[in-house]
């Protein structure tokens, strides 16, 4: 005698309809900074992968697991997600290096002794941390320049505003010397950022402890204070910020010859 099977109640099936609905629900729950972000993302991915070239709108798009329409609500243009790969750059460097710079500046004021070789340390320090941990970022910057989508285009350089106004601290307290806060802030960014750019895209120069080993010590020379010259540096800056008509802004590039 062949006994009969029971069959298994089957298990309840999530219709079609409901399905979209819930994948629906959960995409619109993403805010617009995180479809930026996501959009961000996923560019920088395609790009160090594939080249800026070689990458779409579409690629971009899909990557992101999106509409390709999406992507123009946030973005007119591939280059303008370029340009936004290059803002995230200098906005993630400008706060790794004011947080180096501020706690020198809210240290002295509450009236610790700052030595600033470890200021000077600190910062550069802080950029090489910057563009090690970031290393995608800063190939995709190097190789393709935001200058595609204008040409007149010139990252914001807030951070030197930053490190001037720490310099010039160190100035007034009698620590360091220089009579030009501004452009030695300027100059210390400028030494060291090519350099890195080239060493983590292209392996030059070989040797990143070397790099900013020596742009310490280079930097520890040209401000370190002279023998009764405290009064000296604080009276030639309080001088120049007299005479100044820009106050204590950011260099201007078309300034340097």
């Amino acid at each position: 005698m062949v006994q009969s099977q029971r069959s298994k109640p089957a298990a309840p099936r999530t219709s079609r309809r409901r399905r979209v609905a819930a994948d629906r629900a959960r995409r619109e729950i993403k805010s617009a900074d995180q479809r930026r972000t996501d959009i961000l993302d996923a560019a920088l991915r395609l790009f160090a992968k594939r080249g800026f070239n070689e990458t779409t709108v579409g690629d971009i798009a899909a990557e992101a697991g999106m509409a390709t329409g999406t992507v123009y609500l946030y973005f007119p243009s591939k280059e303008h997600v370029l340009q936004g790969l290059h803002d995230r750059f200098r906005e993630l460097n400008e706060s790794s290096v004011t947080n180096a710079a501020v706690d020198a500046v809210d240290r002295a004021a509450r009236g610790e002794d700052i030595d600033y070789r470890d200021t000077i340390d600190a910062i550069l320090d802080a950029i090489a941390k910057h563009f090690r941990e970031n290393r995608d970022l800063v190939v995709v910057c190097t190789k393709y320049r935001p200058e595609l989508v204008d040409p007149k285009y010139s990252p914001a350089t807030e951070h030197f505003g930053v490190v001037a106004r720490a310099l010039e601290a160190g100035v007034s307290l009698g620590k360091i010397h220089t009579s030009d806060p501004e452009m030695t802030a300027y100059l210390m960014d400028a030494a060291v950022a090519l350099n890195l750019h080239t060493h983590i895209t292209y392996g030059d120069p070989p040797d990143l402890d070397r790099l900013i080993a020596a742009a310490k010590e280079m930097f520890h020379k040209a401000l370190e204070l002279p023998a009764g010259s405290k009064a000296t540096a604080a009276a030639k800056l309080s001088a120049r910020r007299a005479g100044s008509p820009r106050g204590s802004g950011s260099p201007r590039r078309k300034a340097v010859r």
